[in-house]
């Protein structure tokens, strides 16, 4: 009844739910332990018989399911006789996730699958569709969406540092998201030797110092491929037969990070060609203010470094789709319905963090290939 003097409001609701779910990614039998079997001898038939039996899969009565305790509440709304708002907020508890870890050589294995770690999501979803204008001869809609996720590990077993690491800048760590890029801060080249230069603890150390005296317990995180938030915008305007579709999307606040032989892969010149631009960016004599390093046979390189993180915050032209509906009463055809239509995808990319002149950047460093761009004519007829 108290909602009967809301004229702007249309429809409310409430959503809540909680539930757990299971993720039995274990593999078969892999709990009792597995076995390789060969029938093969030294390069020759056994006689049908197995001739190795090889202990393949350590086995771990203790292995179980993965948890993941979901809680989720929303509300639907529609106002103004024009909105429509939905949005979520959830949160899920992932616990017992099954990890591999390394276990005493003695055991005969290298390593085995345990329920060893833990993390939390969390996020908020939105979406807004609006209606503007609607009559005889105009309409025009738009979708609009963003998600905001953030997580975090909550516990990591079998690791003395509680720290898992990784070869290109992934590594988990307590405390930390599982999106975040690890390594050593990267501080430019050094204008004596042409030697990368990177910042521990306060202190500045050059690429050869840092591959012989450091290891990876001095990473930090240097980025994070989680962006804050991502969406798409879908705007469709009409006029008559004729519609015009235009869908975006966009990401803010994310990192990407670019494949190292991308941007400096001439440590080994005797079976790499490198490419011209790399003669003209790196460092030649001593005072030279370069951007890559001294050009030398096995030149000392530090792959997690902040020096191949790059802003991945763009907005993208995704579609733009043009329609014309044959009025089909003003023809004498055969037809129930008959439509002409022209799309463009992957049309442009609008990004933050600009390209140098002259130079690479995240634009280019994105993908290893370019991304197909295509153009697409269709003719849709109903009998």
């Amino acid at each position: 009844e108290f909602f009967k003097s809301i004229q702007s409001i249309d429809f409310l609701r409430l959503r809540a739910s909680y539930g757990r779910t299971g993720n039995s990614r274990i593999g078969t039998y892999t709990a009792v332990g597995l076995y390789d079997l060969s029938d093969r001898e030294n390069g020759y038939q056994a006689g049908g018989q197995y001739a190795n039996i090889n202990p393949n899969v350590p086995p771990n009565p203790n292995l179980g399911w993965e948890v993941n305790k979901k809680f989720n509440i929303g509300i639907d709304v529609d106002f103004l006789g024009r909105f429509s708002l939905t949005t979520d907020f959830f949160h899920d508890n992932i616990e017992d996730m099954i990890v591999s870890r390394e276990i005493i050589a003695e055991s005969g294995y290298s390593s085995a699958r345990i329920n060893g770690a833990s993390m939390f999501n969390q996020g908020l979803e939105l979406s807004l569709n609006a209606e503007w204008f609607k009559n005889s001869k105009w309409k025009w809609r738009t979708s609009v969406n963003f998600t905001r996720i953030r997580n975090k590990v909550t516990s990591l077993t079998g690791l003395e540092s509680a720290f898992s690491t990784a070869s290109v800048a992934r590594a988990q760590r307590v405390g930390q998201p599982t999106s975040a890029l690890w390594g050593i801060n990267f501080v430019g080249i050094d204008p004596a030797t042409g030697r990368e230069l990177f910042e521990v603890n306060g202190e500045v150390f050059d690429a050869v110092t840092i591959r012989n005296d450091f290891d990876e317990t001095i990473w930090s995180p240097i980025g994070d491929t989680q962006p804050d938030l991502f969406g798409g915008i879908n705007n469709t305007l009409t006029y008559g037969n004729i519609s015009l579709q235009v869908i975006m999307s966009y990401e803010v606040g994310g990192d990407f990070f670019v494949q190292r032989s991308l941007i400096d892969n001439y440590n080994d010149l005797v079976f790499r060609n490198p490419p011209v631009e790399v003669f003209y960016d790196a460092w030649r004599s001593p005072g030279d203010v370069a951007i890559l390093p001294v050009i030398t046979t096995f030149n000392p390189i530090v792959n997690n470094s902040s020096k191949y993180v790059y802003d991945n915050s763009h907005l993208k032209l995704k579609s733009v789709t043009i329609k014309y509906h044959i009025p089909l009463e003003e023809h004498k055809l055969p037809l129930n319905s008959l439509d002409v239509s022209l799309n463009g995808s992957n049309l442009y990319y609008w990004f933050r963090e600009q390209t140098p002149e002259g130079r690479n950047g995240i634009a280019e460093l994105r993908n290893q290939y370019p991304e197909m761009r295509a153009f697409t004519l269709r003719v849709s007829a109903a009998f």
